[in-house]
């Protein structure tokens, strides 16, 4: 590779790496590079601005905690300031196997609900390391945000399809976020941020979203991109979370609010962010309205067809 711009050649490690590949693959603005070393040791380093250094630094932190419950990831190997200053990078171990929304869109439906159980159970673990003391009330929490957030939508120009009936669900169902437990989430848990080795062993990646709140908050990109990959998958999360029983109403309901509020809000994101952006995004307001029975349910249907 080209290195004109000497963005990771003051690493420590340069010296012994004899591959660097960029990877253009994902929605991140890190920016990703393959490496193996003189001693065929297969690495990833994520570089950004040094203006996210804390961010990027909670990040690690972050993977750490998930590394060290034996969820099966990247592990964290170093963090540090690269490109005279300019950058920051993450190193980790290179995960080997297929991006798992490539597998299950190809594989027959029992295949992807086993994937899709293990991907349920692995959140789960995921969600036993609890939130600290003394967060704000999520109901709270969630009606300033719809504050802060609702005027700049009405702002942006483009509307969702539906975002008066999203909006009329997440205004009648904030009571259901009083008290809710919290606890360490994944941020971003859906199927292209899982990856599939040969034998089947399903690892998870990218928690650059992690926070720490509802763990049912962790459902929605279920709701939203994995569907869109495979249903059956999807079956398999709700069964390998619940161990194999029936999720709870209130499961649905807050599953759909969060979904809901996406479906409104990150059309601000979509705005900021391209055309395409926004075409997505409209694409998803019409399927989780269909799938949601125009929000007549909070069952999706890909989950009552199952009985």
């Amino acid at each position: 590779m080209n290195m004109n711009d000497n963005l990771i050649t003051d690493i420590p490690q340069f010296e012994n790496w004899s591959k660097i590949e960029p990877i253009g693959r994902g929605w991140t603005t890190d920016r990703k590079y393959y490496v193996e070393t003189a001693g065929r040791k297969k690495l990833l380093i994520r570089l950004c601005d040094i203006s996210k250094y804390e961010q990027k630094k909670q990040e690690f932190e972050a993977l750490t905690k998930i590394a060290g419950m034996g969820i099966p990831t990247s592990q964290p190997l170093e963090f540090g300031i690269c490109d005279s200053g300019k950058c920051c990078y993450t190193l980790l171990t290179w995960l080997e196997g297929e991006d798992a929304d490539s597998a299950v869109r190809r594989l027959p439906a029992e295949e992807d609900r086993e994937i899709g159980r293990r991907a349920g159970a692995l959140l789960r673990k995921i969600h036993l390391f609890p939130a600290p003391d003394g967060l704000r009330d999520k109901e709270e929490q969630m009606r300033a945000e719809f504050e802060a957030r609702y005027p700049l939508y009405q702002a942006c120009g483009i509307r969702s399809p539906h975002d008066e009936d999203y909006l009329r669900y997440i205004r009648e169902h904030f009571g259901l976020l009083r008290g809710v437990k919290r606890c360490f989430l994944h941020g971003d848990f859906r199927v292209g941020n899982m990856i599939v080795d040969e034998r089947g062993n399903l690892s998870v990646i990218d928690v650059n979203r992690w926070r720490y709140g509802d763990p049912y908050w962790d459902f929605k990109q279920m709701a939203i991109y994995s569907r869109e990959s495979s249903t059956d998958f999807c079956q398999g999360q709700l069964e390998g979370y619940f161990q194999g029983q029936e999720p709870p109403e209130e499961f649905f309901q807050r599953m759909l609010f969060y979904t809901a509020w996406d479906m409104v809000f990150e059309m601000l994101s979509a705005v900021s962010v391209d055309e395409e952006a926004i075409r997505h995004q409209i694409r998803h307001a019409e399927s989780v309205w269909r799938d949601f029975d125009e929000l007549r349910s909070p069952v999706p249907i890909w989950w009552r067809s199952q009985k």
